[in-house]
């Protein structure tokens, strides 16, 4: 009720439409069909760190690996900025069938930053939550856009999630979503209690915001869109890491060998037993 009432319709519309039908209905039978015909794992949303300070040069190399994305039935995206996020937002409306999320900082939202995602009624901002995000929000709020907020945790913040505290604080913000993104040094079974915490809290509709354990709930998801589990992030340099299996080395090389045959390494599709 309080999106509808304060996200303008049409933004409200096209975001919901490329997230609810393109990705998850639509594009998740094509992932399956796709996996069929192809003997490989695809996941429903690919991570891309934009970290890297050079990440620009590569933005031909990100266009066209979500091309080949879209035409597996890819069709959200999440981006984990930690720089001034401007020149995605060309990227951004090149792929108005897609939904985006972008991970960023409070600072970046700024007036020429707003007139910059207005337009592109399919991005949501993913506000990182620290000091500074309180304003962020209201400005994305007063401008009648959809945002949520996400909060980088590790095992010294596992009881400010378990106890509610962080979910009383986001909720005061209206976020659709509260994403807990687990630190690199958090230990798995810390990961565990996390995600075990944000189910418990959306079965119990307990705030006004929904949480979404990031590496978690993707997985999970994916495995009700196809059978096997497949959670996929590429780092500055463009590696692929299997974010369901962190035992994994990374694989090749986003930039020069492309997203499927990066997909096809990481995730051949088990052979069936023999009778």
């Amino acid at each position: 009720e309080d999106a509808v009432n304060h996200i303008e319709t049409e933004h409200l519309v096209k975001f919901g439409m490329n997230l609810g039908y393109n990705s998850c209905t639509w594009g998740a039978q094509r992932i399956r069909m796709n996996e069929k015909r192809l003997g490989f794992n695809i996941p429903w949303t690919v991570l891309f760190q934009m970290d890297d300070p050079q990440y620009s040069t590569h933005l031909p190399q990100y266009d066209l690996a979500i091309q080949e994305g879209e035409q597996l039935g890819i069709y959200s995206w999440i981006f984990l900025s930690h720089s001034n996020p401007m020149e995605l937002f060309p990227l951004i409306k090149r792929h108005s069938d897609s939904a985006f999320f972008l991970f960023c900082r409070p600072e970046d939202i700024t007036p020429a930053i707003l007139d910059e995602i207005i337009p592109l009624k399919h991005l949501m901002p993913v506000v990182r939550w620290e000091s500074g995000a309180n304003e962020a929000c209201t400005i994305l709020r007063n401008a009648q856009l959809p945002y949520s907020v996400y909060y980088p945790y590790s095992q010294k913040d596992l009881q400010f999630i378990l106890n509610g505290e962080l979910f009383c604080e986001t909720q005061q913000t209206h976020p659709l979503f509260t994403a807990l993104a687990a630190k690199p040094d958090c230990p798995a079974n810390i990961q565990h209690l996390a995600h075990q915490a944000a189910i418990q809290v959306r079965t119990g509709q307990s705030y006004q915001t929904v949480p979404w354990e990031l590496t978690c709930d993707t997985q999970n998801l994916d495995e009700i869109i196809s059978d096997d589990a497949c959670c996929v992030l590429f780092n500055g340099n463009g590696q692929l890491f299997a974010l369901d299996h962190p035992d994994r080395a990374p694989f090749g090389n986003l930039f020069q060998d492309g997203l499927l045959p990066l997909l096809q390494q990481a995730y051949p599709k088990s052979a069936p037993a023999s009778s």
